[in-house]
């Protein structure tokens, strides 16, 4: 859901630097989990080479993310996420890339795949009208103007490998505008209501390679 199911919550405490966001050797891309998506633009590739066509695998990039919530609600556990992701590497006019595949871990759950663009997450609905939130999985680096999410307002959907869902998305239309992590469980009721859980959280992540 997106309006009028968020509680007054507590300042959130800055995200200290995490050694999840250290690039490691151990990375694994071809356990990404993709989308089969994908746009072959490469007039503004920031990868691009002098000489040839770099080629389908050289023309992605690579991500580390992360998220946290900073204070658990009642009865609700924290969250820590992790992982990586690839990307196209040709960014629209408003700086943003397409999220083509994910890997990761929510509170040590695998994420098993991601959902794909224009649809929603399971339980991820308006009650009343019954169409879902969709999700865009689109992202962009980090702006220093801190009103600008690296996410927007419908955010990125994957799978998880208990059954579940999360949908993490930038709430601008909230103020102040914060991250939001709804995560939704079976049987998948309609809105914001149990299992279903959606929890202010930091969100970040940055490019750290290219994807081969």
């Amino acid at each position: 859901m997106r309006i009028g199911r968020l509680q007054a919550s507590p300042p959130l405490e800055t995200m200290r630097h995490s050694p999840w966001n250290a690039v490691s050797s151990l990375v694994d891309p071809g356990r990404l989990q993709h989308s089969g998506r994908g746009r072959n633009r490469g007039s503004r590739s920031v990868l691009s080479k002098q000489h040839g066509n770099p080629g389908p695998a050289s023309e992605q990039l690579l991500w580390s993310w992360s998220y946290a919530s900073s204070q658990p609600g009642a009865g609700r556990a924290a969250i820590k996420a992790r992982g990586h992701l690839i990307t196209d590497n040709d960014s629209d006019g408003d700086g943003r890339y397409e999220i083509l595949g994910i890997s990761g871990r929510r509170n040590g759950i695998r994420i098993t795949g991601l959902v794909s663009a224009g649809t929603a997450i399971p339980g991820n609905v308006d009650p009343l009208t019954g169409i879902g939130y969709s999700v865009d999985n689109q992202i962009k680096p980090a702006s220093n103007d801190k009103q600008i999410g690296q996410l927007r307002s419908k955010g990125i959907g994957f799978s998880l490998a208990d059954g579940s869902y999360s949908n993490i998305f930038y709430a601008s239309f909230l103020s102040p505008a914060i991250y939001l992590d709804f995560h939704t469980q079976s049987p998948f009721p309609a809105g914001l209501v149990e299992p279903n859980t959606e929890t202010a959280i930091h969100f970040q992540a940055e490019i750290i390679g290219c994807h081969f």
